[in-house]
């Protein structure tokens, strides 16, 4: 009578998915595991929707062409669909129909995106849209529906996504991908993440530092040219305009035959 008593009630086993193939290195307590992973990662211009994961399908055959309704079917339940240029609401809505987990495409228009989330299409506050929570991006159709991401590579409008990124995961057709969108209240400046990884996980003894060089063919990541593919120039150098200050820059040229000195980080470097 003037004891305390406690009572604890069961708790069900719980199942957390890893979204990636790899192998357990660590376990930490109460809170998951660490993994080790093989595979390439693709940095994004935007991110919509939840953290996702499938087989990855192509649904078209250049990147310049526009994911359309009539191209989805059935077979691509469950999987995450690589697109082209763009996709439209018909698009969207058809991939929810079909339960297709996630899509990829070069770009979107703010638009047809306000269009699929219930917005008027004349409405001027396009931005109360965008300050959503990006992981809410599904819910104007309602609980039942099974969530859509949808990862862009190249930004707004209608930008066809770049070469070497589509001809790669072409080349990935039927590896698992999964999109991580970052779990921040600010879509437009999160920056999403696919990765691609493969069931057979390489030893240390396989890895490769990758040596940028003369002809190192990379995508710019930073915001002011997102989604250019380049041609580096040189190896990693001091950035001569700020001496004293450590930052490695590498000098890169783009299509139309101009250089310019970039910082390493905002390379995302396409192995030959």
């Amino acid at each position: 009578s003037t004891g305390v008593a406690t009572l604890t009630p069961e708790g069900s086993p719980q199942t957390l998915y890893s979204m990636i193939y790899g192998e357990v290195d660590s376990v930490l307590e109460r809170r998951g595991v660490s993994l080790r992973a093989s595979g390439s990662r693709v940095q994004g211009a935007l991110g919509l929707g939840r953290d996702t994961y499938g087989e990855l399908r192509t649904a078209v055959d250049r990147a310049d062409r526009e994911l359309t309704a009539d191209m989805l079917i059935p077979d691509f339940r469950d999987c995450i669909i690589l697109g082209g240029m763009t996709v439209g609401t018909s698009a969207l809505r058809r991939l929810l129909e079909i339960g297709a987990r996630g899509v990829i495409v070069g770009s979107i228009s703010d638009g047809e995106t306000r269009r699929f989330l219930g917005a008027a299409e004349n409405d001027p506050a396009s931005m109360l849209v965008w300050s959503r929570r990006p992981r809410e991006f599904d819910t104007a159709h309602g609980a039942a529906t099974q969530a859509l991401t949808v990862f862009v590579t190249e930004g707004f409008g209608r930008r066809r996504m770049a070469q070497p990124v589509f001809q790669f995961l072409t080349e990935q057709e039927g590896q698992n991908a999964s999109i991580v969108v970052p779990d921040t209240d600010d879509v437009l400046t999160s920056r999403p993440v696919l990765y691609v990884t493969s069931q057979t996980i390489s030893g240390d003894d396989s890895l490769q530092r990758v040596n940028v060089q003369d002809g190192t063919l990379a995508r710019l990541v930073d915001p002011e040219h997102l989604g250019i593919v380049v041609t580096c120039r040189s190896g990693v150098l001091d950035d001569p305009s700020r001496p004293g200050l450590a930052r490695d820059v590498v000098d890169v040229e783009f299509s139309n035959g101009t250089r310019s000195l970039v910082p390493a980080q905002s390379l995302e470097i396409f192995l030959p």
